[in-house]
Formats: C-alpha cells, sequence, structure tokens
C-alpha cells in the first residue's frame, strides 16, 4: 500500500534528543517541538510525504519518504546535514506523523541547486527517509 500526501508543515531535531522529548499520544507535546525541534520554511506544494508499507520476511515494513524543497536563501538543512534525525510534520488534511527515534533516526540528504537562469529551479532539495517495522 502506498500513499502520498502534502506537508504544510516540517520540523526536524537532533536524534541525540530523543530521550528528553515528552510525547502525547506518540506525538511530540508543545513543549517538546518548542524546545528541540527546528521549524523548515519550505516552498509550498514543493513538500510531501511518501508512505509505503510491505510484508517482508520479519513482518510489515513501513517505509516514509519526505521530499521537500527550501527557498535558496535558507541554509537552515546545514544544521542538520550528516546527522542522525527525528522529524515532526503535519499534512493537507490535518495528520501529524513523527518519525524516527535515537535507536532509528532518520537519514537526510539535501542538495542546493542554482539555476543558471531566473526561471530554473533555486531551492535547496531535502530528503529524508524512515523505514520502520509496523506496529499495531
Amino acid at each position: 500500500m502506498e500513499r502520498t500526501s502534502l506537508i504544510t508543515l516540517l520540523m526536524l531535531a537532533d536524534a541525540t534528543d530523543y530521550a528528553d522529548l515528552t510525547f502525547d499520544n506518540d506525538l511530540p507535546d508543545t513543549g517538546s517541538l518548542t524546545s528541540y525541534f527546528t521549524k523548515i520554511p519550505l516552498v509550498l506544494e514543493k513538500a510531501i510525504l511518501q508512505c509505503s508499507s510491505n510484508q517482508s520476511n520479519h513482518g510489515m515494513l513501513v517505509e516514509s519518504t519526505v521530499q521537500a524543497s527550501t527557498f535558496r536563501e535558507s541554509k537552515i538543512h546545514q544544521a542538520f546535514a550528516d546527522k542522525e534525525i527525528l522529524v515532526y510534520l503535519e499534512t493537507t488534511n490535518g495528520e501529524k506523523h513523527f518519525l524516527g527515534s535515537n535507536v532509528n533516526p532518520c537519514t537526510i540528504t539535501y542538495s542546493e541547486d542554482s539555476g543558471g537562469a531566473v526561471t530554473d529551479s533555486n531551492d535547496n532539495s531535502l530528503s529524508i527517509s524512515h523505514s520502520a517495522a509496523k506496529t499495531a
């Protein structure tokens, strides 16, 4: 099964802070979001969450991928380069997702595009991935 959702809010945190987070219904509470997470300035309608689930020898595996663009001037993504991260996001249909943990963090890659002309893309592209066994 696969589905795609448009992201309206994306926040990242260092996975080493996981033990300090407080949760409410499996999501970081407001205090944790404020203290540990950084809001990523998104290019609207250029941020999607793709989730797929597959049966494997170890049970059901859920893979989540975030593809997002930030504005060229934004360098916020560099703070998370080469780090294991946690992700909190919200989608256009009101869903809230938390991805990662200290033992199973998300990975992030990014590229900085600098278009040669005014009409070329000059956004920073982020790609975040996470895989986990599906729990009840």
